[in-house]
């Protein structure tokens, strides 16, 4: 891009050393060059000395912005019964903090693929079910541009927007780790310009680790985090499972254990229904022997 403005301007006044002719005789030149910067070129006609131009360059470098400050205003849980989930509102400042910014707007384009790893993998298989890419592609801001105001609590350049941060998933997508590698881009305002990334390295991270019966989700965005713990409910075996495992071998209890016979010892067959059982038998009442008395 190349532009050229051009505007009157006095040489010099009378006795600093140029005798001036024409006060009206000199022009300043702005010439933008991408990515060269902004050369600005003063010309100045001295008529006095023969009609001779001196022209005097500066060229002032264009700043791009490099990255942002961010700044978290709340964190919180949007996850329901059987999910997981953190977010967090994040408020963000351009850098270098030393330039003004106000002539550009911000943007995330969006686009970007996720990155998935280990149980993560059933947001892509939850996402092809319910036809639900969108889960699987960062969104972005691909139809605004946001302004950059001059100040905000106390720090220049800042996005005149709330970047809202964060995932719902499933609890069968922890533990594992969900990543966005994001872009940014800007453009001059005015006149408007052509959209230009500027950093490619913005990572959202939603982490999800379980122990035991706890889990623990944590966002990650340009050095701002926050922490949502989550319930993870006890393992149960599958129908078919639960179907084909073996009864469990009744134990009596201790008291029951103490009073059973001795393996190996013989017992006897219960006595069938309505039969009492058989009592022992009596034992024999001893005869009197007769006794023999003398004659």
């Amino acid at each position: 891009m190349r532009s050229r403005i051009s505007t009157a301007f006095p040489a010099g006044p009378d006795g600093a050393g140029l005798p001036v002719v024409d006060r009206n005789a000199g022009t300043i030149e702005a010439v933008a060059n991408d990515p060269a910067g902004v050369k600005l070129k003063l010309v100045g006609v001295v008529g006095a000395l023969g009609g001779r131009s001196i022209v005097n360059e500066i060229s002032i470098p264009v700043v791009e912005p490099v990255s942002a400050f961010a700044s978290k205003t709340r964190g919180y849980s949007s996850a329901g019964q059987g999910q997981l989930s953190a977010f967090m509102d994040l408020d963000y400042w351009l850098t270098p903090d030393d330039v003004s910014f106000v002539g550009i707007e911000w943007q995330e384009p969006g686009g970007e693929q996720a990155t998935l790893a280990n149980n993560m993998a059933n947001v892509r298989t939850w996402a092809v079910q319910n036809n639900r890419l969108d889960l699987i592609q960062h969104g972005g801001t691909p139809n605004t541009w946001w302004q950059i105001r001059k100040e905000h609590q106390g720090r220049r350049n800042w996005i005149e927007q709330t970047d809202v941060v964060g995932n719902i998933f499933g609890i069968d997508c922890g533990p594992g780790t969900f990543t966005w590698t994001i872009s940014w881009a800007y453009r001059v305002k005015n006149p408007q310009g052509a959209s230009k990334v500027f950093k490619r390295d913005v990572v959202h991270r939603l982490t999800a680790t379980v122990n035991g019966q706890r889990g623990q989700a944590t966002i990650e965005k340009m050095g701002a985090s926050h922490t949502e713990l989550y319930a993870v409910p006890a393992l149960v075996p599958p129908p078919a499972l639960r179907a084909a495992a073996p009864a469990p071998a009744l134990v009596p209890p201790p008291a029951l254990r103490a009073a059973a016979p001795a393996l190996g010892a013989p017992i006897a067959p219960p006595a069938p229904r309505g039969v009492p059982p058989a009592l022992p038998p009596l034992p024999r009442a001893r005869q009197a022997l007769p006794v023999r008395r003398g004659p």
